[in-house]
């Protein structure tokens, strides 16, 4: 398996659309792990996520405000995932 991927090209937005909404979850927590799983996806996707890293900034920048640590730092990791990951740029 090495040097393949296990993720098959397909529209990743099925999946992102369900965690964004979670983003604003009351639960610190869920809002938490839904940033880190599109952190986690972001980073397995690649350059293929870029189109759904552009939708998604907005919304992770919103939350980069958050008072919640554990949040804050989720928003802190996933931009990491999208910038180092060739997702997003700081041009865009």
């Amino acid at each position: 398996l090495e040097g393949q991927s296990l993720l098959k090209p397909a529209d990743h937005g099925l999946v992102l659309r369900p965690l964004k909404r979670l983003y604003q979850d009351a639960n610190v927590n869920v809002a938490a792990s839904a940033i880190k799983a599109t952190g986690l996806l972001a980073g397995l996707l690649g350059s293929d996520f870029s189109a759904l890293a552009r939708r998604t900034a907005p919304a992770l920048l919103e939350k980069g405000a958050d008072k919640k640590a554990v949040v804050a730092e989720a928003v802190r990791g996933c931009l990491a995932a999208l910038s180092t990951g060739s997702c997003l740029t700081l041009a865009e």
